[in-house]
Parts: structure tokens; sequence; C-alpha cells
């Protein structure tokens, strides 16, 4: 290869999901996990993106990290900030709202390539995000009663490519992510349902035939005109929270 030649490697694997038969056997998911920029793959990894037709870029790492800049660029590209290296976040929440906004990007994208993840190395913080995402779309494909193997799911991606998800801390902490989307979905679903069962209520209420023509409407009474104090101290009308103008330790009203 010449000085002139553009090399056709780059530290990237396909990750994909397990098989939609309804879909021609075609995988529900498809990512390219790899690693961050170097100063001489930026072309390579754009490249990569332009190829594959992806529009939506996963970043977990900061701008500069291990005096190495990462360059972002402005194509959908999501970069989680508080994602420190071979560690993992406080709780998940952030990750699975992070998730939310990064599937809808996806979505809203008719024949969108593979979505590229990547860290700086591209196996842990990448192979956990990716490891919960396949995760959650599996209980969104297949409910909450179905069968979560989170180590089955991670052989399955370290086939693929290996040493994703390298420490203890970022298996555990994708137990707790599966743990929490399963608690927040039940409780949007018991709220959905809640719902549902008022509305029913509230459409069964039966009015006799004439009687709403009939039924006279109470009178109503004038509204009351708010009470003002004399007294030059008070600040607010009909509440009974007083402050004095000499006071320098309230905020209230200013």
């Amino acid at each position: 290869m010449t000085a002139f030649q553009a090399p056709d490697y780059i530290n990237a694997n396909y990750i994909k999901s397990t098989v939609d038969e309804t879909r021609g056997n075609q995988p529900y998911k498809v990512y390219i996990a790899t690693q961050g920029c170097l100063q001489n793959t930026v072309c390579d990894f754009w490249s990569m993106v332009y190829q594959e037709n992806t529009h939506v870029i996963v970043m977990t790492t900061k701008e500069m990290e291990r005096s190495r800049e990462e360059p972002p660029r402005r194509i959908w590209h999501y970069q989680y900030l508080s994602w420190p290296d071979h560690g993992v976040p406080n709780e998940p929440g952030g990750v699975l709202s992070f998730l939310g906004e990064i599937n809808a990007a996806q979505q809203s994208i008719p024949g969108s390539g593979p979505i590229v993840v990547h860290c700086s190395a591209g196996i842990g913080r990448t192979g956990t995000i990716i490891v919960i995402d396949l995760l959650v779309d599996v209980i969104n494909r297949q409910g909450l009663d179905c069968d979560i193997d989170i180590p089955k799911t991670i052989q399955m991606v370290r086939q693929q490519r290996s040493g994703m998800v390298q420490t203890e801390a970022q298996y555990k902490f994708i137990y707790m992510a599966v743990q929490k989307y399963i608690e927040s979905r039940k409780k949007y679903l018991e709220d959905e349902q809640r719902g549902r069962t008022m509305e029913r209520e509230y459409s069964n209420i039966h009015y006799p035939i004439g009687a709403k023509l009939n039924a006279k409407a109470p009178p109503v009474a004038a509204p009351s005109q708010p009470r003002v104090s004399d007294d030059s101290t008070c600040v607010y009308q009909n509440l009974n929270i007083r402050s004095t103008h000499k006071s320098s330790t309230s905020n209230a009203g200013r």
C-alpha cells in the first residue's frame, strides 16, 4: 500500500442481536462497536460512518481522555459525559434515558445503518451500553415476563468482539440497569391501567332522561374580593404569610 492509498481496516466489529424470523432472519438490532478516534484514524472512522450509512453515533468518553482528544462531529452525535473509564455511572437512570433518546433518533430515520458505539478501546463502556440496549429491546418486544439471560447476552456479544464488558462493576451495572428498567416499566403500565379504570368509571355515570335539562344549577356565589390588610408591612393577600420590610433573611415575594 502506497502513502496515498487509504487503509481498508479499522478496529471495529458488527454486533448483532438475535434474528427476527418474520423479517427473513434479519437481526433485531445491529451496532458497530469501535475504538475512539486516534489522530491517524479520524478519516477512517468517518469513512466507516458514511460507508455503513450510520446516522447515530454514541460516544461514552469525554472529549479529552488520557491526554488524547476525541473529535465530536455534527451527526446525531450523542455523548455521555459522566461515564468514567473502567467504571460505571452512579445510577442507571441516566443511561436508560440516554438510550431512549438514541433509539428515538435511530427510529426516526428510515433506512439508517447501524448505530456506531465507541469509547476509548471500544469494549468496556461500549460493550456495557450495547448489552443494556439489547436487553431493553428484548423486554420491549417480549414483555416484562420474558426470560432475561444476562450472562448469555454478554457471551453473545463477546463472540462478536473480544473483551466486551471488561470489569465486574460494569457487569453489575447491567443488572442494575435491567432491574431499574423493569421497575420503571411496571410503574408506567400500572399508572396507565389506573388511568383507564378511572376513565371507565366516569364514562359509566348515567343520568335519567331529561334530568340534565330539568336540573337547576346551584346558585353561583359572587367572587369574594381579596382582603388587603391595612398593615403596611403585609406583602401577600389572603395568605397567612407575613413578611416585614425590615427582614433581610426572607426572599419570598422578591
